[in-house]
């Protein structure tokens, strides 16, 4: 009894440290890419009236460049912006898996 119940926490440790592992490396993977695509999102050349939120699907493609699937946004003029800015543009680092959707949050701010 004694040998099941410590072979259960050895099993139960080995599969909380694996997903911790790949939650955090994922995690870092969502934050680089974020930092990249905010740097590549600055300096819009329209007035933005409102602090908007949207959704940017992307995948990294074999050439390690972005590619654009959608942008969740009603206003039509923030949806081009971001295509144009980010399509087929090369990644700053190597670090992300290629051909992986990634779905990110990004926030578009009023310069006051």
């Amino acid at each position: 009894m004694k040998s099941i119940k410590m072979l259960l926490l050895v099993v139960a440790i080995t599969f909380s440290s694996a997903i911790t592992a790949g939650t955090a490396k994922e995690n870092a993977e969502t934050n680089a890419i974020t930092t990249d695509l905010t740097n590549r999102l600055k300096n819009p050349k329209f007035i933005l009236e409102n602090e908007t939120s949207v959704k940017v699907t992307l995948i990294v493609n074999k050439n390690n460049e972005f590619v654009v699937l959608s942008v969740d946004s009603d206003n039509d003029q923030i949806v081009e912006y971001i295509k144009v800015r980010l399509n087929y543009s090369k990644a700053s680092a190597q670090l992300y898996e290629t051909n992986k959707t990634y779905v990110l949050p990004l926030r578009l701010t009023v310069d006051k």
